[in-house]
């Protein structure tokens, strides 16, 4: 296995569950230097990129493919394990949020060349793991994607380089014109949210997260919210002190699901803008990014006309 950065960070799965999984159908496979490029990516947002930048020449398998599913809550399966052991490039998102991965590659003895996306931005366990919703995360990464790609590959530099460029200009450029909007239109507004992953996006737009820290950190991890912030979250809304209300529709707990009707029950209704964590297999990153942030846009555009 090798580190396409520096630091070194364990997971939380045990070995005896990686044990089994590789008994149970995972043979070990000395990754090809040849041919197409073996991906595995362990979520599919991060999988979609590297899809972008390395075109026809990779061959790319998400784990965690599907918004239906909770990357909270998923175990990993001996399929998982074994394309893991075949695989030339894999990419794991790190910090707390996928630490089966790091346990799968350790086992299956692979020679993979591993990309942890927290590790690659310098970030330390606590961090908040979603940093696909960091806009300036996701470039770092389209940099960090094309030269490992181009590591791997070198005849092909200049066409991963290429199509790395190409995303971050064209792919991605009606999301940044969206992005750019709501910076201009829509600064300092107030709007709440189910949990943290949206504080990374709503720093970024320059809004201001009336949901308390707390909470969103409690739903994230599967924790209890307090009935004082239960409380603080309820009055923001019947008193309409926030404009808008994000959910994430993979992760709605009964605390969360009572917020949305709050703010559906208000007069007017407060706008609910459903995000996800995970890309529908319809759409690609930049698809689905940047009709997220459509649906933010005419949202804004509903409270301020």
């Amino acid at each position: 296995m090798r580190r396409s950065s520096s630091h070194n960070q364990g997971g939380v799965l045990g070995l005896m569950v990686v044990a089994a999984l590789l008994l149970a159908g995972c043979t070990t496979v000395a990754p090809r230097t040849t041919g197409k490029i073996e991906v595995v990516a362990a979520e599919r947002q991060w999988g979609s990129i590297v899809q972008a930048i390395g075109g026809n020449d990779v061959e790319v398998t998400n784990v965690i493919s599907s918004p239906t599913i909770d990357p909270h809550a998923y175990e990993p399966s001996p399929r998982d394990a074994n394309a893991i052991a075949r695989a030339n490039y894999v990419v794991e998102n790190g910090l707390g949020y996928d630490s089966w991965t790091r346990r799968l590659v350790a086992a299956s003895g692979s020679g993979a060349l591993v990309l942890d996306i927290g590790e690659r931005l310098h970030l330390s366990l606590g961090a908040n793991p979603h940093r696909w919703y960091s806009p300036t995360d996701v470039v770092t990464i389209t940099k960090a994607i094309d030269h490992d790609l181009s590591e791997l590959r070198p005849a092909l530099t200049e066409e991963f380089h290429r199509r790395a460029v190409r995303f971050r200009q064209v792919s991605l450029a009606r999301f940044n014109a969206e992005r750019a909007w709501i910076r201009a239109n829509a600064s300092g507004i107030s709007v709440g949210a189910s949990e943290s992953m949206f504080s990374l996006l709503v720093d970024d737009l320059h809004l201001h997260l009336a949901t308390p820290e707390r909470f969103l950190l409690s739903v994230s991890e599967g924790g209890e919210p307090t009935a004082r912030d239960l409380s603080a979250i309820n009055a923001s809304i019947t008193s309409r002190a926030i404009s808008l209300y994000l959910e994430n529709t993979q992760n709605i707990t009964p605390a969360v699901a009572a917020q949305v009707d709050l703010a559906r029950s208000v007069t007017p209704p407060i706008p609910i803008v459903e995000m996800t964590e995970t890309p529908p297999r319809s759409q690609t990153f930049a698809e689905w990014q940047t009709a997220q942030l459509t649906e933010l846009v005419t949202a804004v555009k509903k409270e301020r006309p």
